[in-house]
């Protein structure tokens, strides 16, 4: 569902964000009309091309990826500066390209860290950047396979910084994460029933060791790579 056709109730909610948001960062009520005008309002240092935001995300699979990672950030965008205001492109439900304050308030209580790999050189930035949007309409990735040409949030990241020559975070297997609490085996199964590389496979175990065995990078994991620093943060 897009903005424009959220109900009036939810509208109100958005603006109010918005304006906490302002607030927050010392604006008052001196805020512009628009949403495209708070780009420029939102009192943050410079930013940089490439830079890596993180929030907690109100997708359906967010409260299991918290369980799952014993972290609130559940989901990342990497930071496009243009002339109209600094912008977000993220592997959402596709690969799309957002104002920052549009994806802000996609996130719980409009709460964000806002995190720099400094030794990144302004060529490898717009590299980034480009490679970024070349993957514009690219399907996200259900599966959390590393494998594929659909990305999911922190895949889309890792891989695009290790185009780069840059490592961030550290590969995992699904097996290390918890997997105890009970939305995370129930989204488990659900995809489960549906990755392609249990097809065929007649024994629900033998699927369930394959994927346990499956590397992932989690937002939590380049969120505290000690190679990052916090440009800014607000609410986490």
């Amino acid at each position: 569902m897009t903005d424009e056709n959220c109900e009036p109730d939810r509208r109100r909610a958005l603006t109010g964000v918005l304006g906490g948001l302002a607030v927050g960062f010392g604006l008052g009520s001196g805020m512009g009309s628009t949403a495209a005008r708070a780009d420029g309002l939102l009192g943050l240092p410079p930013l940089q091309n490439g830079d890596l935001i993180f929030h907690s995300s109100r997708s359906f699979q967010s409260a299991a990826i918290m369980q799952a990672t014993g972290s609130p950030i559940t989901h990342m965008g990497i930071i496009n500066k243009t002339r109209f205001g600094p912008r977000v492109i993220e592997a959402h439900a596709v690969v799309r390209d957002l104002a920052l304050t549009h994806w802000i308030l996609h996130g719980r209580g409009g709460a964000f860290i806002i995190r720099r790999y400094p030794g990144l050189q302004p060529q490898q930035a717009k590299r980034i950047v480009k490679e970024a949007h070349a993957m514009e309409g690219r399907p996200y990735d259900l599966m959390f396979d590393l494998d594929n040409q659909r990305p999911y949030c922190s895949e889309f990241a890792f891989k695009l910084y290790a185009n780069q020559g840059i490592r961030l975070g550290r590969l995992q297997k699904l097996g290390e994460l918890n997997l105890s609490h009970p939305a995370v085996q129930k989204l488990l199964k659900r995809r489960a029933k549906r990755h392609p590389k249990c097809a065929g496979l007649n024994d629900a175990r033998a699927c369930e060791r394959l994927l346990l065995d499956q590397p992932l990078i989690t937002p939590r994991s380049i969120l505290e790579d000690p190679q990052l620093v916090t440009v800014a943060r607000r609410g986490i």
